[in-house]
């Protein structure tokens, strides 16, 4: 019998970290997927070590591209499933709206708990009226957060909780 054609997940990162590392390596050596990571530069503050070898998964520097070469490059890769590590690139928004648009699942990771700050009302004001231009769905790691994407306007079934586990 045949392998099974692997299906490609692209994800847009801002800062890799030793958890998500091991999980990324995981998800390519135990299921039929190709991992694509795009990822910022390692923050000079905390300049994690580890190694990022692995089969069925590939790292890309954020760097190397402008707008137009990500959304280029996602376009040739033609991704099952991005997700996404927030909304502060421009860059990685653009290609979540084009493929949004043409109904893949655009996930948005959000870690950051509801604590009802002048910063974060205006936030879900905002991300009520953009984000779901970008996102279909968000990925939290539990109720906090959940709270906030309730804020920012996902409905129930749009939210996934569980990241980082």
């Amino acid at each position: 019998m045949p392998d099974t054609p692997r299906k490609k997940c692209l994800f847009l990162l801002t800062e890799l970290a030793g958890y998500l590392v091991a999980c990324l390596k995981t998800l390519a050596e135990t299921q039929p997927v190709e991992v694509h990571v795009i990822r910022w530069p390692v923050n000079n503050v905390a300049p994690f070590q580890f190694s990022l070898e692995g089969e069925n998964i590939k790292y890309y520097e954020r760097g190397n591209f402008n707008q137009q070469q990500l959304l280029d490059f996602a376009i040739n890769l033609n991704p099952e499933i991005i997700l996404c590590s927030g909304w502060v690139d421009k860059g990685y928004n653009e290609v979540c709206k084009h493929f949004k648009r043409n109904n893949i699942n655009t996930i948005m990771g959000l870690d950051n708990p509801w604590r009802n700050t002048f910063r974060q009302n205006i936030g879900a004001i905002v991300g009520n009226l953009r984000l779901h231009k970008y996102f279909s769905h968000c990925w939290v790691p539990g109720s906090p957060q959940k709270k906030y994407a309730l804020r920012l306007g996902f409905s129930e079934n749009q939210i996934k909780e569980g990241a980082y586990s």
